[in-house]
């Protein structure tokens, strides 16, 4: 995904999360008139605007083998880490205090494997909400401009079939 890619070349350090929510945050979002992924991020947006944070971000919905659905994405840093936590928890839900250490993982965001990871069951949680992925719109800008520069250097390189006979000819 061009948004990961983004992230990780952008000037400040990019983080890879899980969220897992709490069932009352599932029903809520579940029930929500327009769908269960526009509610979480109508409440991360809302949040993160209460703090005073511009956060761009990409999360996806994905689900566990019982059909639990969480949370994956990405962010460029702006912020600690523990504000954003405490942001994601008014947003999403707080778990319990015995489970509260397992709700959220953030990390650093090593390479664009964690998108593939992140929507690799984006065909089924589909079936189950509907759209299952959303990119703020800086991110999404961001993620477009890296996409047509990958794209322009793929162009300008030799074609891979050629390239023996590029390094065996003289020039």
């Amino acid at each position: 995904m061009a948004a990961t890619a983004a992230l990780q070349i952008a000037d400040k350090p990019a983080y890879a999360f899980t969220f897992n929510l709490t069932s009352k945050a599932r029903e809520k979002a579940l029930t929500h008139p327009r769908g269960f992924l526009e509610s979480l991020k109508r409440s991360l947006d809302k949040q993160l605007a209460r703090a005073g944070v511009r956060l761009p971000y990409w999360f996806c919905i994905d689900r566990d083998r019982d059909g639990r659905l969480h949370i994956h994405g990405a962010f460029g840093a702006v912020t600690e880490n523990e504000v954003l936590k405490e942001i994601m928890r008014r947003a999403w839900g707080e778990a319990p205090e015995r489970g509260r250490q397992f709700q959220i993982k953030i990390v650093p965001l090593r390479d664009d494997g964690w998108a593939t990871y992140a929507t690799r069951n984006h065909r089924r949680v589909s079936k189950v909400i509907g759209q299952t992925l959303t990119v703020t719109r800086a991110l999404q800008q961001e993620a477009e401009q890296t996409y047509s520069e990958v794209r322009r250097i793929m162009r300008r390189s030799p074609d891979p079939s050629n390239l023996p006979r590029l390094l065996c000819e003289p020039q």
